[in-house]
């Protein structure tokens, strides 16, 4: 069952519906949007242990291939 689509604005063609695939791709953008969300804290925690790992730099200079392997 789809639902009827609500921006149709025609007498002639009552039964216009919203198209499946609209549907499944809305579902689709609501679930990563989620899983986004859900993944916020882990992202934020992988960041404070890279920030932890990485060698502490001089200001100004650029990181040595040996420093960069490290991280």
């Amino acid at each position: 069952m789809t639902p009827r689509d609500a921006n149709f604005l025609g007498e002639e063609n009552h039964t216009c519906l919203i198209r499946q695939e609209l549907i499944m791709l809305y579902q689709r953008h609501l679930a990563l949007q989620n899983a986004r969300e859900l993944m916020k804290p882990f992202d934020k925690d992988v960041d404070d242990e890279m920030l932890k790992r990485m060698p502490k730099l001089e200001e100004g200079k650029q990181p040595t291939e040996e420093q960069i392997k490290e991280i």
